[in-house]
């Protein structure tokens, strides 16, 4: 499982980041996908037809939310655990 996201800096420069996405994380995502954009897997497959999808802005949209939302959660638990 590994992850490539190609990030563009204030400088413009490609920046990758090629560490593998820990198990659960990806699960997570891998459901929110499931749910919200009705992709069946974030795994690579090789084959064009699975592995590009076409997404409408709104489910994108709320995909990402959804991630974001369960970050600041985290984020939250995360401080609380560590008071």
């Amino acid at each position: 499982m590994r992850a490539m996201l190609r990030v563009w800096g204030r400088t413009m420069q490609p920046i990758f980041i090629e560490d593998p996405i820990p198990a659960g994380v990806f699960a997570t995502l891998e459901g929110i996908a499931r749910r919200r954009l009705g992709i069946a897997t974030l795994q690579t497959r090789n084959n064009d037809r699975l592995d590009f999808h076409d997404v409408g802005v709104s489910g994108l949209s709320n995909a990402l939310f959804e991630a974001y939302l369960l970050g600041v959660q985290s984020a939250q638990a995360s401080e609380t655990d560590s008071s």
